[in-house]
């Protein structure tokens, strides 16, 4: 019954992020919108880690900083003027 639940809320917070950000995309850059969807597993598996309670190796924490530092790195600075 608990992994039904766990299931059941991943699904929830998909959704629910999903829609959040496909609400505004049509307000935000390409480029940033790419980010951020880039994002979303990311930050998926730390949360599973930080909520969950999931056992995580040294080396799946490791590739995460660095998915989450390339993300960054890939960030515009500023946002392109419309002309």
């Amino acid at each position: 019954m608990a992994e039904v639940k766990r299931k059941l809320e991943c699904l929830f917070t998909f959704l629910a992020e999903s829609g959040a950000v496909g609400a505004r995309v049509s307000a935000i850059s390409a480029s940033r919108v790419g980010l951020i969807l880039l994002l979303q597993p990311t930050l998926a598996f730390v949360w599973d880690v930080l909520f969950f309670k999931r056992p995580t190796t040294e080396l799946e924490g490791v590739g995460a900083v660095i998915a989450l530092a390339a993300i960054y790195l890939g960030t515009p600075k500023t946002e392109p003027q419309n002309s």
